[in-house]
Formats: structure tokens, sequence, C-alpha cells
């Protein structure tokens, strides 16, 4: 395990230290359910969609993208981030953000008719749940779970920001690894997401072969598809000569600011924190922003208008632009053939 990274400024090298014993503790927990602790195997094909960082890797565009390519009922599991509930909830269209979190909700307003939605923080009892509710149910994809160890799935794929990759990155609280870089060995595929359309070849094998120092899986490269934007409230339709207002409350928001600027005129940018929880505070201070540069209106991602909605009305502005892992055609149809589970488990994962 190399003691060094690349770019290490000052206040890491302090905190490296702190990190150690982090990542020392996720391998001792991960060692301790190998080879002591009984795990729960779902009777139904299960697919984790995790990562090794703290978030803003582009998980709930991945699902999204997955459910769209799904024929058959499936259901979606998460622990439901930042949500005031606990215990096993259906997520429906009606549910609120604080019974469920904004990732969740994003994912039932986004998915088909015949998939559904649930959250619990205690995976197998969600599962298990999920099939007692839901008994038509061919697959279960979970957003996040690398580290949930009760749970022994089928197919763990891990996502990592190109930007960001995690064999650049240190542990929490020097890095945002949850664990040691050498815990991607137990993924079947490793993803880096939001790359750009030009990417050179040579620097995709160079990933590859970094990626390869920890890892056996297959590596794909994804970029990010951006929809038109759609109006969610008011009457206007999206017309792009005139300014809007941003608002943003994700994680690592410049990549979307990056391609709205190529587009939209912004007026100002209300930049928040990942899982902003917004006030009527906020919303007055938009409506008064859209008036001083007159703007058409409040352009943000669906997942802040989660969060957004229960706020407003209909004189409020809003238009919504989604965001989809976008694909090489040939690499899709490899990382969608990985996912037919025919063989059961990965024994890579199975490994301390």
């Amino acid at each position: 395990m190399s003691l060094q990274a690349p770019g290490l400024n000052w206040l890491k090298w302090l905190l490296w230290p702190f990190s150690l014993i982090w990542g020392s503790v996720a391998l001792l927990r991960r060692t301790w359910y190998s080879r002591f602790r009984k795990r729960y195997v779902p009777p139904v094909p299960t697919i984790v969609i995790g990562n090794l960082s703290a978030g803003g890797t582009g998980k709930t565009p991945m699902i999204k993208w997955l459910l769209a390519r799904r024929d058959q009922p499936v259901a979606v599991l998460s622990r439901g981030y930042g949500r005031k509930s606990r215990g096993f909830l259906e997520v429906l269209h009606d549910t609120t953000v604080k019974d469920a979190g904004d990732e969740p909700l994003e994912i039932r307003h986004t998915a088909a008719g015949r998939h559904r939605v649930f959250v619990c923080e205690n995976r197998p009892e969600g599962i298990r749940r999920i099939l007692e509710v839901f008994p038509e149910c061919t697959e279960i994809i979970l957003d996040d779970g690398y580290q949930h160890l009760p749970l022994q799935a089928h197919r763990y794929i891990v996502l990592s920001d190109k930007a960001r990759p995690f064999f650049r990155d240190l542990c929490i609280p020097a890095g945002w690894l949850r664990e040691f870089r050498q815990a991607a060995r137990y993924a079947d595929a490793v993803v880096f997401t939001k790359c750009p359309p030009d990417m050179p070849v040579a620097v995709k094998s160079e990933f590859e072969k970094q990626a390869g120092s920890y890892t056996q899986a297959p590596v794909f490269f994804t970029g990010m598809e951006y929809a038109a934007a759609v109006p969610v409230s008011g009457s206007l339709l999206p017309d792009d000569t005139l300014p809007v207002v941003l608002v943003t409350g994700i994680a690592r928001a410049s990549y979307f600011l990056e391609h709205l600027q190529g587009r939209w005129l912004i007026a100002t940018h209300f930049a928040g924190e990942d899982h902003q929880d917004y006030t009527d505070h906020d919303i007055l201070a938009w409506k008064e922003a859209l008036q001083q540069h007159g703007a058409a209106a409040i352009l943000t991602t669906r997942k802040d208008w989660m969060r957004i909605r229960p706020l407003c009305d209909e004189t409020l502005p809003v238009w919504v632009v989604d965001v989809l892992p976008e694909w090489n055609t040939s690499e899709a149809d490899a990382f969608l053939q990985l996912l037919e589970i025919r063989n059961g488990f990965n024994p890579r994962y199975l490994q301390s």
C-alpha cells in the first residue's frame, strides 16, 4: 500500500494519519464480514451501484439510465440519505423529501410505472420487504451499498469521477475515499464518469492501467448527457435567449455549470451544499433575483427540484435539466451484458 499520493499539500499531510486510521477500520470491518459473519444472499438478482468515494460520482443518473433499459419490473432500494424517517418505506409520487430523501424521489419521478422505489437503511431487511410487497420484481438495484457488508449482492459496480479518480485519492479526511483504494478489487466493473466526449485514447489507457493496479474488473468510461430544459412550475416554456437564475444543491456542481454556460445566459448562481435543505427564505431570494435581473426562470436539476417543489407555487417559474450518463454504444452493450446475472457471484468480492 503506497504511503504517498501525487498532489499532497500540507493539509493532506497533516490529515493523512487520520486517513490511515479510517481506512484501516474499514479494512478490518470488511475482513471481519468476509471471514466471520454470515451475509444475506438475496433470492433475486441484485446489483449495487456504488463507489469508493463520498458522493458526487453519478449513481442516481446511472440508475435512471439502467431502469430505462429494463423491460421487466425492477425495484430500486436506497437508504434515503438525509431523510427524517426510519425503516422501510415505498417511495410514491406524493412522498415527501423528508420521508424518502431527494435521490430516491428523483428516481421515482423518472422511472417507468412498472418499476418501484423503496428506502430502508438495513438493506437485507429492505430486500425481504420488497419481495413481500412486490413479488413480481425480477431484479433489485441498490443505490449505494458497496460498503454495506451484511448484504452479498450478485454484482458490484464502482463509479469514480474522472476528475477525482479513486487511484489518486486518499481516505477521509485527507481525501474522499471511504476505504483504501485496494477495495476496488471486489468490483465487477469500474465506471469512470463525467468524462469529456473527446477524452484521448492515451488517457483512457492510462486510467485502465492505473485502475488495473487495484482491480481485475473491466473499466468503462461515460460522459454526461444533459436533456433539454423542461418547465415544472409556471407557464412559460424554456427560452434560451433569456437570462435565468441558476440554483444548485448538488455535489461538484461545476460540471453542470460548465455545460449550462455554453447554452444559457446565467444572471446569477445560488450554489448550495449537496442535498441543500431549501427554505422559504431561499424562495424569496430567488424571486428577488428574477426581478432584479429580468430573468425568465429558475434553472435547476431534477434532484434539486425534489427539494424545491414543496416550497413553491405556480408563481415561481422553474425549469429542470435532467442528467444521464452518455455511453459509447459498444461500451454500453458490454456493460449491460456484464450485468446479466447467470453465473452467481463474483468470487473476488468474497475475498478479504
